[in-house]
């Protein structure tokens, strides 16, 4: 089975900050009140199909998921997979959990690099994703977004989520990655198809 590598990997090598907050003095009601806040689909309340609405989605999605990646104990993909409702389509939850299961049983790295940021490296705490730009037409919404490195925005948007409203909610459906040159890696849905293809025979 060839190994899939990422479009893009950021070039700087980060030193990461772990920290843990202890919330178990907190009232139950705070408490779930913070969790709430903590997760985009919880604070997304019934929004429109518009522009705005997805651009809000996919900018509030990356800031509570770029600090997970950055956390060295913690498995963003895996955690956000299990988010109920599901911020992902069914085909991506699929192909993500068959590769997953399958790069486990062939002891590989899988993709070897994070489909939703489009890098090994997530960077630093005060790192950041930002949305650029915004297109909502013919039912599907794609959004830009750039890295934004101590400090320093990237030239070149490092990753472009593919979204469709569904049953009152936003939900991602593919993951572009905009600096690949090769047809074979422009886009999530295609590497999972890729990985988990049977080998080819002479």
């Amino acid at each position: 089975m060839a190994m899939v590598l990422s479009a893009y990997t950021h070039p700087m090598n980060h030193h990461r900050q772990q920290g843990l907050r202890e919330h178990a003095s907190l009232p139950c009601p705070i408490l779930l009140l913070m969790l709430a806040l903590s997760c985009p689909l919880i604070a997304a309340e019934n929004p429109l199909p518009t522009e705005e609405s997805c651009r809000r989605f996919v900018q509030t999605f990356y800031d509570w998921y770029l600090p997970k990646a950055q956390d060295l104990d913690g498995d963003p993909l895996d955690l956000a997979l299990k988010e109920k409702p599901s911020p992902f389509s069914a085909a991506i939850v699929r192909g993500l959990n068959r590769v997953a299961a399958e790069s486990k049983a062939e002891n590989d790295a899988g993709l070897d690099f994070d489909p939703i940021l489009n890098t090994q490296d997530p960077g630093d705490p005060g790192d950041s994703y930002v949305v650029a730009k915004t297109t909502y037409k013919d039912d599907v919404c794609m959004v830009e977004l750039y890295g934004v490195f101590s400090g320093k925005k990237t030239d070149q948007p490092l990753v472009a989520p593919e979204l469709k409203f569904k049953s009152g909610r936003w939900i991602f459906v593919n993951f572009h990655y905009p600096n690949s040159t090769d047809k074979r890696n422009e886009n999530l849905l295609i590497l999972i198809g890729n990985y988990l293809a049977p080998p080819r025979r002479n």
